[in-house]
């Protein structure tokens, strides 16, 4: 079974239920991309949260919602593997999109990137 493009029966993801404990199997899940296009009105950016993955999977959920995204459009990634203060900016040199902030509070590290096209 998959959701949002990811496999949900993946052993990995066996093993981040297990790790939440009993009765946490839905509410938990913070690995996704909101379904939710921004509206014309509303310019804020489409989240992927990735806490608690480690390296390599924040850069490579981010190229998945890089690509899935129009010329234009926001993404603000969370992450707090240390790594992907070296990857996500390696991954957005690759694919010539445009990382517009960062930030690290409280071990969350925080892109907001802009994906190329379309004039860029």
């Amino acid at each position: 079974m998959t959701r949002g493009g990811f496999d949900v029966n993946h052993p990995a993801v066996e093993q981040r239920r297990s790790a939440r404990g009993p009765g946490n199997d839905e509410a938990g899940e913070v690995d996704h991309l909101d379904d939710k296009a921004p509206a014309p009105d509303a310019p804020g950016p489409r989240e992927l949260d990735l806490r608690g993955l480690k390296c390599p999977l924040p850069a490579l959920r981010t190229r998945k919602a890089l690509a899935a995204l129009n010329p234009g459009e926001r993404l603000a990634v969370r992450a707090t593997d240390p790594m992907a203060a070296i990857d996500i900016p390696h991954l957005l040199r690759e694919t010539g999109d445009v990382l517009e902030e960062s930030a690290a509070e409280a071990g969350v590290l925080t892109f907001v990137v802009r994906k190329a096209g379309g004039g860029d």
